[in-house]
């Protein structure tokens, strides 16, 4: 046991010397809020309301949602290799082709990579035969400094499907202040979904890409045969 602990404190202590850090308070600030605000709600709706409420519930001036965050790194980074690692981030998470990929690198610039992903179905309900549903683009917008990443995540608007009719909804158009005494109860329950969904997959991809940096951004081998 006493073996064990002492590997496990050399492991540890490996890492803390030698391994490349990435941190970023504000968003394990914004994603602490998100889990106090989640708790203890009796529907969806009620949910909803308390996320207006709060400080997760992030809108630019547009009536865009949007997240920007800065992530500071320990070391200096390598841009070429910083880039490569934010494709794998959004290639693995959105699942897209080689060829979509350089057309990323084409479309985005030395120090920066730009991407638009799509989220499939954020809520739905079903009325008679037809299934009503919300889906909407995200945006991801990425800047490299030599210390630090600013990550900005923004979805524009959503769609509302019914049938082969098309609405595009701001989140204010979801506030459920604004506008849930006018719905029906399946109604104010998807607007309500499509809310909450649309606002917790987007803050937390940033969390996600923290955490893809810490792993997958291996640190630079400075050491040589020579200088041991």
């Amino acid at each position: 046991m006493k073996r064990t602990f002492f590997i496990l404190c050399l492991s540890w202590l490996s890492i803390s010397c030698f391994a490349q850090q990435f941190t970023c308070d504000k968003i394990s600030e914004t994603i602490a809020q998100w889990n106090r605000v989640m708790q203890n709600h009796p529907s969806d709706v009620a949910w909803a309301k308390s996320i207006v409420d709060s400080a997760a519930y992030r809108i630019n001036e547009k009536g865009e949602i949007e997240y920007e965050f800065v992530i500071k790194s320990s070391d200096t980074l390598d841009i070429a290799k910083i880039k490569d690692v934010t494709l794998d981030f959004l290639q693995y998470y959105f699942k897209f082709t080689p060829t979509v990929r350089a057309n990323v690198v084409q479309g985005s610039t030395e120090k920066s990579i730009f991407f638009q992903g799509h989220y499939q179905n954020l809520a739905y309900q079903q009325v008679m035969l037809s299934t009503y549903f919300f889906d909407a683009d995200i945006i991801f917008d990425f800047k490299f400094k030599d210390d630090r990443v600013k990550m900005k995540v923004n979805v524009p608007y959503l769609t509302y499907h019914i049938g082969n009719q098309l609405f595009n909804y701001s989140l204010t158009r979801l506030d459920p202040f604004m506008h849930y005494k006018n719905f029906s109860k399946n109604d104010r329950d998807v607007h309500a979904k499509a809310m909450i969904n649309v606002l917790a997959k987007t803050m937390s991809y940033p969390s996600y890409y923290l955490t893809w940096l810490n792993e997958h951004y291996a640190p630079k081998n400075t050491d040589s045969e020579e200088d041991w």
